[in-house]
């Protein structure tokens, strides 16, 4: 079995150009927004070009790739106003050229071909003696098949337009299409050896094999490959087919026996077929000998042949001792018939960039773990989108203003006729708390654990104020602790102390620290507001700490209530137009929220996307796009038009309860115990709405802490790993130094001799045979500053844990007077400042920024250039190349091989 071979990549930087292009085309908050994403796709990127023969990591790494494509292209452009990238592959059949595009369908085709390629080689690896590996191989390679099959018919010529390298001409697909069905036929026919099928079935399945192999021979041999093809390839090719047209002659040979044997005719054609399958057999040795094939496959052919010969023998001296049948000659023989068990299997449409790009767009979790950029629309429909929300916006407030003035004027109307109190105080079926009131006592404030409950939240929150200052402070000593430290070296061995100082590495940390100091404060004096606010309402609320027995005991006994039939019969109706009246306006509001969630959703993408023209049609058009928007928005007019008229229909129920009521307020009798009831109640009502208000506010502190927590997190880890680097830095650069001036720092003039005697652009010690600097130190530094021009300091976040910036909190802090705490009307300041590992700017001038704040000055700006050139752009491998960790680049494919120089 063959396994092909993998395509070769350079290094290719996505952050920059992605980072440069959504900050120009989106708001800062989007960039914060997919950092995470932009470094997941870097990442993946560089396993994809690092990946190496049968591992399934392999496999992982090229799917999710492939994956994330689908995500990226259908919202960046390429090329001029789009990103900046050339994508470079390596010819895998002929590995000295390469090819350069600006199309992401090359880059899909090429990571394609590596994944069936990948999967050759599992298939190759399997071991075939083992059934269950024998069905594994058989699968790999229909796979790798149909990813072949998939570039050949529908991707090279179709939707990858220009240029070819051999490997994806339609020769070289046509070869590795039919070479991997023919290897999958292969497994289908050895597990039909092992069975001990009939030679009927054997004969079809190693001539449809035989066919397969054919094929690819005869790609291979087409003027596109003859010339350029290394001629082990033919000689492969060559020999399977001998093999497998041997295998069917002679199996073939047996159908033809037993049908003789029934009908005493085609002795001679078995004969015949024998000597064709014998013949072949030597051509195959033939073939193997003369291009050095190993010995172990040219001994499966001598003992095939050794038994073709056996049977051959037999057969001869039966037909000349009894049948005497002519032979006749192979030529005039007829093609067996063939089997085709091996079916190349179509890669998944989410790999092939098959599906609804609308779907692509919208997609959230459902092919691998996260979609890449989820939200962000190109910027074709960015616009468009944005005025089409800022429409749905203005529905959903003028909508919500009209049921909030609606529902509020229906609530203090009935509050000011002293309902639903008067009805429910005028209950004389039941002695004590009328049901309805305990209910919202029990649902409204004792589920939620009560006044005590309110309290226990509020120490909960001061728990994680001190937590969280205790966590900045931890942070903030870490690095005052790194930075003396640093400091203390710097001025012990002067200019020699070549690595940036720690103040300049942690400055957005630092910023970082103090920011979210201010918040907790401010936070925990609206928590200080809110205790003075719950206790201030303690006594209001006192009532509802109660028992259903005490209240019971101090509502007046039902007998003080008028029970005349015709008051009781008013006052139920009464009761029962006032839960109408709340059964609309609920319904009402449930409209509102219903609106509200299906338009946050909302998106005209999709509808942009299928009109005729597309997207950039629409976009191009105000006013299509004008026609566009007023169609969308037509789908909420049965949700606005019900809403409408509920909102109509309050005023009309209103008059009716208040009319009723007025009636019963004649009719009912104002005893001592009725007042005390409705004080009761109303009292009770009152617990509820300033217990309600508190709870809303301690729980959105609540919310607050916790949020804070999680960014205190990803500084904390950030910082540590900061201060973990540089201490590894500090403590190779100190050995280095201490060995060379006897154990200890320099005086000024050793300092100033050794300055003179160090060539400009070496790092301290390089130049020592056996020294590597990175054999201690993580292979990405975490933070790292580059200068841009002005001096303004960049944070690169990198290595073990990369921060991903999240969009700015909500502020939290409340009023300071007495009233209800009320929202702050100061925005939250903005979130912390980090960029992705590889680049906060674009062009090699900022990489070489970058890699000068890894390495400090020591560097030349020439050796720096030369290094990035040589890592393809990728920065980090350059800075591991400068430290030690890489081979020198080599414009040769060979030396790149022999180096590990990927």
């Amino acid at each position: 079995m063959l396994a092909v071979p993998l395509k070769e990549t350079k290094g290719l930087d996505w952050s920059g150009p992605l980072r440069t292009y959504i900050s120009s085309n989106y708001s800062p908050e989007e960039l914060d927004k997919h950092a995470s994403s932009i470094q997941r796709l870097s990442t993946t990127r560089e396993r994809v070009a690092n990946a190496t023969g049968a591992g399934d990591s392999s496999v992982e790494a090229m799917e999710s790739y492939l994956t994330m494509l689908g995500d990226v292209e259908p919202r960046f452009p390429l090329g001029e106003g789009g990103l900046k990238l050339t994508f470079v592959w390596y010819d895998a059949l002929r590995p000295t050229k390469k090819l350069s595009m600006t199309q992401f369908e090359f880059e899909r085709a090429s990571v394609l071909f590596n994944l069936a390629a990948v999967l050759s080689h599992q298939g190759m690896v399997q071991d075939r003696s083992d059934m269950g590996g024998l069905k594994k191989a058989c699968a790999f390679f229909q796979r790798a098949a149909g990813i072949f099959f998939h570039l050949r018919d529908n991707v090279v010529g179709h939707r990858l337009l220009g240029p070819t390298l051999t490997d994806m001409s339609p020769d070289g697909l046509e070869m590795l299409t039919n070479l991997m069905l023919a290897q999958a036929q292969a497994c289908f026919y050895e597990k039909a050896i092992r069975d001990e099928l009939k030679p009927a079935i054997l004969s079809k399945l190693s001539s449809q094999a035989c066919e397969w192999y054919g094929c690819a021979l005869e790609a291979a041999s087409s003027s596109t490959l003859a010339a350029t093809l290394d001629p082990t390839w033919a000689v492969h090719l060559d020999f399977q087919h001998k093999c497998f047209q041997a295998s069917t002659q002679f199996q073939y040979a047996k159908v033809v026996h037993e049908v003789a044997e029934e009908t005493t005719e085609g002795y001679g054609e078995e004969i015949s077929r024998l000597g064709l399958a014998s013949q072949l057999c030597e051509e195959a040795i033939y073939a193997g000998q003369k291009g050095r094939l190993p010995g172990s496959m040219l001994e499966t052919v001598r003992h095939l042949r050794q038994v073709i010969h056996s049977r051959l023998d037999d057969a001869s001296d039966d037909n000349n001792r009894i049948y005497m049948q002519p032979i006749p000659p192979a030529r005039s023989l007829s093609t067996p018939p063939m089997a085709a068990l091996a079916k190349p299997i179509a890669p998944p449409d989410h790999l092939a960039y098959t599906a609804d790009i609308s779907q692509t767009l919208r997609r959230g979790s459902d092919v691998y773990e996260e979609a890449l950029f989820a939200g962000l629309l190109p910027v074709v429909m960015q616009e468009a989108d944005t005025l089409y929300k800022s429409r749905l916006t203005h529905m959903v407030e003028e909508f919500g203003n009209k049921v909030q003035d609606a529902t509020e004027t229906v609530k203090l109307r009935l509050s000011e006729a002293g309902l639903p109190a008067a009805v429910e105080a005028g209950d004389a079926s039941q002695d004590g708390i009328p049901e309805a009131v305990w209910t919202r006592i029990e649902s409204g404030v004792l589920s939620r654990g009560g006044v005590s409950g309110l309290q226990g939240s509020l120490r909960d929150n001061d728990a994680l104020a001190a937590k969280s200052g205790e966590e900045l402070r931890s942070i903030e000593a870490k690095l005052q602790e790194e930075e003396q430290e640093d400091a203390a070296c710097r001025s012990a061995w002067g200019e020699l102390w070549t690595i940036t100082p720690s103040a300049n590495l942690s400055l957005h940390m630092r910023g970082d620290v103090s920011r979210y100091k201010s918040l907790v404060a401010e936070a925990h004096a609206s928590d200080g507001v809110l205790r003075e606010k719950l206790s201030a309402s303690k006594n209001k609320m006192e009532i509802l700490s109660y028992s259903r027995s005490n209240l019971d005991r101090m509502f007046p006994s039902s007998d003080e209530v008028d029970d005349n039939p015709d008051v009781e019969a008013t006052r139920t109706d009464l009761a029962l137009m006032l839960v109408d009246l709340g059964a609309s306006i609920q319904e009402l509001e449930g409209l509102q929220g219903q609106l509200v969630d299906e338009t946050a959703s909302d998106s005209i993408a999709a509808a942009m996307m299928s009109a005729p023209g597309g997207a950039s049609a629409i976009a191009a058009s105000e006013s299509k796009l004008s026609k566009l928007i007023d169609s969308e928005m037509h789908k909420y007019d049965q949700m606005l038009e019900e809403m409408e008229h509920r909102i109509d229909d309050l005023p009309a129920m209103l008059s009716k309860v208040l009319d009723l009521n007025f009636e019963f307020s004649k009719m009912r009798g104002q005893s001592e115990g009725s007042i005390k009831r409705e004080g009761l109640i109303a009292e009770i009502d009152q617990a509820i709405e300033a217990f309600d208000e508190l709870a809303t506010y301690i729980l959105e502190g609540e919310k607050f802490y916790l949020n804070l927590s999680g960014r205190i997190e990803q500084l904390r880890t950030t910082a540590m790993d900061h201060c973990y680097v540089r201490e590894l830095q500090r403590k190779e650069l100190e050995t280095e130094l201490s060995s060379r001036f006897g154990g200890g720092p320099p005086s000024a003039q050793q300092q100033q001799q050794q300055q003179q005697r160090q060539p400009q652009g070496a790092y301290p010690g390089m130049d020592r045979p056996g020294y590597n600097r990175m054999q201690s130190q993580p292979l990405m530094t975490p933070y790292a500053v580059g200068s841009a021009g002005d001096g303004a300091a960049q944070a690169f976040p990198m290595g073990r844990s990369a921060v991903q910036t999240v969009p700015a909190m909500p502020a939290y802090p409340m009023d300071s007077g007495g009233s209800a705490p009320m929202a702050a009307q100061v925005s939250a300041p903005p979130p912390p400042s980090y960029s992705s590992a590889t680049g906060g700017s674009t062009g090699d001038a900022a990489k070489i920024a970058q890699m000068r704040a890894a390495l400090g000055n020591s560097v030349s700006d020439e050796r720096l250039a030369e290094a990035l050139d040589g890592a393809g752009g990728d920065v980090n491998r350059a800075i591991n190349h400068i430290l030690g960790a890489e081979p020198s680049p080599s414009s040769k494919r060979t030396s790149k091989k022999r180096f590990g120089w990927r």
